[in-house]
């Protein structure tokens, strides 16, 4: 399946409000992530934010909120997204779709259930295989992981001792642990460029 940019960038958008809050890191990651998809971002980006805002408004309580958000989900995916309109319009494809919603739900370092929710629900409706989803979802954890692993050994400017074994590491091994993880990393962004390109 492929997905309009401006309908990959509304779903973008009803996964930063599923949880009823828009936080400034997640609004960070839409604006990278709309740039860098689509030289026209710029341009209607606000229509798009306000469109979503009208939708969500649309919610008389707590309890439909996430109904609301999926009715505005089912009319960006409703549209024709047909292999001729991708190519004629600049479509995405869904995996890459789902990278970025991945990408945008783990920028503020927590992966909330209602997000999790909203994005299998997002997965069903692209109709992407499940196995393909969860392997997205594990590397971005892993990626995730890595990247906080290599940001704290990054912190550390002087060697330290591990107890026990009394074994000491200084910066030299430091960076040379922090070269494995980053090369680790590359290997799983590659590889799910790979899987983004088939």
């Amino acid at each position: 399946m492929y997905i309009k940019r401006r309908d990959a960038v509304k779903l973008y958008y009803y996964l930063i409000a599923a949880d009823g809050e828009v936080k400034q890191t997640e609004l960070e990651k839409f604006e990278e992530i709309g740039k860098e998809t689509d030289t026209s971002f710029a341009d209607y980006k606000n229509e798009v934010i306000e469109e979503c805002n009208r939708q969500i408004e649309k919610a008389i309580d707590e309890d439909e909120y996430f109904e609301i958000i999926k009715e505005g989900i089912d009319e960006a995916l409703g549209r024709d997204n047909s292999l001729m309109s991708a190519f004629r319009f600049g479509g995405m494809g869904a995996p890459l779709v789902l990278w970025n919603l991945l990408s945008i739900a783990m920028s503020d370092k927590e992966y909330a259930p209602v997000e999790q929710k909203l994005i299998r629900y997002m997965v069903r409706k692209m109709e992407i295989d499940k196995d393909i989803y969860i392997e997205m979802e594990n590397a971005i954890k892993t990626i995730q992981a890595i990247e906080h692993t290599i940001a704290l050994l990054s912190n550390r400017d002087k060697g330290f001792v591990i107890k026990g074994n009394h074994l000491e590491i200084y910066s030299s091994e430091i960076g040379k642990i922090v070269k494995e993880f980053t090369q680790r990393r590359d290997v799983i962004f590659s590889s799910m460029k790979e899987m983004i390109e088939d």
